[in-house]
């Protein structure tokens, strides 16, 4: 996962869509490798490893079952798309929407519910669905304020014949196995929009050591350099956050999904400050598209709303925290709170 990260920064930097459409690669290779039958990982790693336009895609969210619910795990929005099985198939129906790579993946991993009488969060299940299966197809394709290069569009399923054996993972499981697997993806994620961080800070003083305002270049005016010193503090603190919960779910440690969460929060919150404060630096040449920072304030703000919004992983922080409280009788800081007590 570290190494995953310093990657995911690196092509955040270049840009963000093209960094998530690599990112949707790497979590399927490590989803299937982890929990694929040995049938499954036969037929599907040679074909997405041999092919470099086998994009694969993750479909959870649907038009009455936002992003919210599927990190929450609440189930006030019932999923509406579900699998009946038919012979040795599945027969899936139903519409996702904002799906990474809609529109072009050969391959998506897809929750259904299978058992619609299974007390939420059983009863739904991960099924591995190919391109070239009769029913499937895209639909809309969404224009976004931001991270413009990745596709985003709707996945729709209609009498879609599945094979019974391309279930991934146990059936009626899947809310656990995106948890343990695809939950793990937040230190990558804050890796690529801290790219995005990481590029306005990069273009703000090379920008501000050009442009003479009074006699100087700005960069020697105290009211920029004060800025460009909590830009670059700003990103330092959350480089040391996304690697130190990259640490954890390489470890296996304890902390690793609660640092994962505020990894990718606290990421997208730095990332909208550093942005806008380049767009207040360049100017009225910081919303013009001549210049780099006008995409890259865009692109911050989108993932404040993508994977995961940052209020929803706070508030399963804040719920696993209190749990932990709960269970230790020792405060919610855990082995942090052992250390300010001295």
């Amino acid at each position: 996962m570290l190494t995953i990260c310093l990657l995911g920064e690196e092509l955040g930097a270049a840009d963000c869509g093209i960094a998530i459409i690599f990112d949707h690669c790497w979590r399927f290779g490590r989803l299937i490798g982890a929990s694929g039958t040995e049938r499954q990982k036969r037929r599907y790693i040679p074909m997405f490893r041999d092919d470099p336009d086998f994009w694969v895609g993750t479909t959870q969210t649907e038009a009455e079952r936002g992003g919210t619910a599927n990190v929450l795990k609440t189930s006030d929005e019932p999923m509406q798309t579900t699998a009946r099985r038919a012979g040795d198939a599945y027969v899936l129906n139903g519409r996702k929407i904002f799906i990474s790579n809609g529109a072009m993946a050969r391959l998506f991993t897809v929750q259904a519910v299978t058992d619609p009488t299974a007390a939420y969060p059983d009863g739904i299940s991960t099924f591995i669905v190919t391109r070239d299966m009769p029913g499937l197809s895209h639909g809309k394709v969404y224009a976004k304020i931001g991270s413009r290069n990745l596709i985003n569009a709707e996945v729709i399923f209609e009498d879609c014949r599945v094979p019974a054996e391309n279930v991934l993972g146990q059936k009626g499981r899947a809310t656990r196995l995106r948890e343990d697997f695809l939950g793990s993806t937040h230190p990558e994620i804050g890796a690529i929009i801290l790219g995005i961080a990481r590029a306005a800070y990069e273009e703000t003083p090379r920008y501000a050591r050009r442009r003479v305002a009074s006699g100087k270049p700005i960069v020697e005016h105290q009211a920029v350099a004060l800025v460009v010193a909590e830009m670059y503090a700003r990103i330092q603190a959350a480089r040391q956050l996304i690697w130190r919960a990259a640490w954890e779910a390489d470890r296996g440690g304890p902390e690793g999904a609660r640092l994962g969460w505020v990894a990718k929060a606290f990421a997208s919150d730095v990332a909208l400050w550093v942005t806008q404060k380049a767009v207040l630096t360049f100017g009225g040449r910081g919303i013009m598209e001549d210049y780099p920072v006008e995409k890259l304030a865009r692109d911050a703000l989108a993932y404040h709303h993508m994977h995961g919004t940052n209020d929803a992983l706070r508030l399963k922080t804040a719920a696993s925290l209190a749990v932990s409280a709960d269970a230790t009788g020792d405060g919610a800081l855990g082995d942090i709170g052992c250390a300010t007590r001295g």
